[in-house]
């Protein structure tokens, strides 16, 4: 069995579900961060949001990919109703998660944003209130302040 490749760092602030992916994952790192995704599954409101920081995320192997689709499902059924992914524009990432997520088969709204602040002020219009302090409580958490210091 291989070492688990990439990091990633996840974060509930109410109703918002914060994930910082690092590096390229394969698929013993999928299977930790489905492992501790569900963890949270006790504190996860009725409704809530998940912001998805990739801008440090250099994609993942397929069968990583296999491990990560059917988890899309358990979260919808846990509440899921919007994401926001953050990164850079990038092509490539932008047909990944399509690939992934794909836009018509998903019963929750996801949305590509070049910054956290943005992404968090769309939060914060589709009714998550606490997404408008997202940023500055990040600052204090060192696996996300290098998002925020390359959107500065």
């Amino acid at each position: 069995m291989f070492e688990a490749h990439g990091s990633y760092r996840l974060e509930l602030f109410n109703d918002v579900l914060v994930l910082s992916a690092v590096g390229a994952w394969n698929s013993q790192l999928a299977r930790e961060f489905v492992d501790a995704l569900q963890s949270f599954e006790s504190q996860l409101p009725e409704r809530w949001a998940h912001v998805v920081l990739l801008e440090d995320w250099e994609l993942l192997t397929s069968d990583a990919e296999e491990l990560i689709y059917p988890t899309l499902k358990w979260v919808e059924d846990k509440g899921l109703c919007h994401t926001a992914h953050v990164y850079s524009f990038s092509p490539l990432k932008r047909y990944l998660l399509e690939r992934m997520i794909p836009s018509g088969e998903r019963s929750h709204r996801k949305q590509d944003f070049p910054s956290i602040q943005l992404a968090c002020d769309w939060l914060v219009e589709q009714g998550y209130q606490s997404a408008g302090e997202i940023p500055q409580q990040l600052v204090d958490i060192p696996a996300f302040t290098r998002h925020l210091r390359k959107q500065a």
